[in-house]
C-alpha cells in the first residue's frame, strides 16, 4: 500500500520516522502534493492525528515537544490505523488508571474502546508499545502515576517507550495484511515473520537477529541476571532516550523490562526459559550499565 504526503521533507526526524514503519511492513510513504487522498504533515502547537484513513486530505500535527524520531513515529501510527494502547478494549486486564490524578482536561486521552469499533488481531497487550503513554504522563501530582501495571509492576518504566516494538510491526503488518505476500519461503525462528520489503529475511523480536532470527546463545540452563550500576542523564518515564531492556518473560514477542534509573540498583530478574536477551539502547546521551548474569 501507498501512503502519499505533502510535507516538510526537511525535517530530517520525520524522514527517519516513515523509513521505519516502512522497512518492516508492506507500506511505502511517499512525497506526493497532488494526491487525492493524502496526509498532509504540519508543524502545530500540539502533536495530533487522526485514527486511520480519513479520505481526502488529513492531517498530522508536529509540535516542538514531538520531535523526536520516536513521537513521530508514534503520530503516524494513528494515522495508519492505530489507537493508544492503553485505551484497548481489553486494558483492564492489564492496567489500572487512576483517573482522580489525571488533569481534567486530559481525561478523554484515557478513554478504553469497545471489541466491536477496533480489532487487536489476537495480538497480547504490549507495555513496550510505542502508542502507549508513560505512566506519569498528564498526572496532577507527578510524584504517583496514571497508569500502573497490574500485572508486573517492573514494567512501570517500559510505558511510554518511543521505540517501535516488535508487536507494533507485527499490528500494522496483520491490518494491511502485509504477512501473506512473501508465501513462507522460508521460516522464521522465535516467532519472528518475514518481511514484506523483503522476503528473503525475517522482521524479529527485539534481542534476536540473522536473516532467520535464529543467533542466539546455546541451550543450557536459566539464566538470573542482576543490576550492578546504572549511571546515565536520562533517568525518565520511558526510558525513552536511553536504557537497558531484559527480556524475561515466557513470550518473547513482549518488549522486556526496561530500566534507566540509578533507583533500578539490585533488580535481579530470572529468564522464564533458555535464554534472557539483554538489550542496551542510545539515541545518544550518556549511559552506562554493570550487570551480572550467572546460570541457575
Amino acid at each position: 500500500m501507498t501512503i502519499r504526503m505533502p510535507l516538510f521533507w526537511e525535517f530530517a526526524n520525520f524522514k527517519k520516522a516513515a523509513a521505519a514503519w516502512a522497512k518492516s511492513t508492506c507500506l511505502n510513504i511517499v512525497e506526493d502534493k497532488n494526491a487525492e487522498d493524502k496526509i498532509q504533515v504540519m508543524r502545530g502547537p500540539s502533536c495530533l492525528s487522526a485514527v486511520g484513513r480519513q479520505g481526502k486530505t488529513q492531517g498530522i500535527w508536529i509540535a516542538d515537544n514531538c520531535m523526536t524520531v520516536g513521537s513521530i513515529e508514534h503520530e503516524l501510527g494513528h494515522a495508519l490505523g492505530l489507537i493508544h494502547t492503553h485505551e484497548r478494549h481489553d486494558r483492564d486486564t492489564y492496567i489500572d488508571i487512576i483517573k482522580d490524578n489525571i488533569q481534567q482536561q486530559y481525561r478523554s486521552e484515557f478513554g478504553k474502546e469497545t471489541s466491536e469499533r477496533t480489532n487487536s488481531y489476537e495480538i497480547p497487550y504490549e507495555y513496550g508499545s510505542i502508542m502507549h503513554y508513560n505512566a506519569y504522563g498528564f498526572a496532577i501530582d507527578k510524584t504517583k502515576p496514571v497508569i500502573v501495571p497490574k500485572q508486573d509492576e517492573k514494567y512501570t518504566r517500559t510505558l511510554g517507550g518511543r521505540i517501535l516494538s516488535f508487536l507494533d510491526l507485527l499490528t500494522v503488518n496483520k491490518h494491511y495484511d502485509c504477512l501473506g505476500k512473501c508465501g513462507n519461503s522460508i521460516q522464521c525462528a522465535n516467532e519472528g515473520f518475514q518481511n514484506p520489503k523483503n522476503c528473503s529475511e525475517c522482521v524479529c523480536p527485539t534481542g534476536y537477529g540473522g536473516p532467520t532470527c535464529d543467533k542466539r546463545a546455546p541451550a543450557g540452563k536459566k539464566v538470573e541476571v542482576k543490576l550492578l550500576n546504572l549511571k546515565n542523564w536520562a533517568n525518565m518515564h520511558g526510558c525513552t532516550l536511553a536504557g537497558v531492556e531484559i527480556k524475561a518473560q515466557a513470550d518473547q514477542r513482549h518488549t522486556g523490562y526496561r530500566f534507566c534509573s540509578p533507583e533500578d540498583k539490585g533488580v535481579t530478574l530470572v529468564s522464564s526459559g533458555k535464554r534472557l536477551p539483554v538489550i542496551i539502547y542510545n539515541t545518544g546521551t550518556a549511559f552506562e550499565v554493570t550487570i551480572e548474569y550467572k546460570a541457575v
